[in-house]
């Protein structure tokens, strides 16, 4: 699920994962998973 809403690229959605279209602040780095773990943590 967490790949889904925030890694994973739709096509309905112009290329863009469901939490960036809903204007949900993700990681923009190359390793995405750490990013959102680290924010997950804080």
């Amino acid at each position: 699920m967490i790949y889904y809403n925030f890694i994973g690229l739709h096509q309905t959605l112009k290329g863009k994962p469901p939490a960036q279209v809903a204007q949900i602040d993700v990681a923009n780095g190359k390793n995405k998973w750490q990013e959102l773990l680290k924010k997950a943590i804080l």
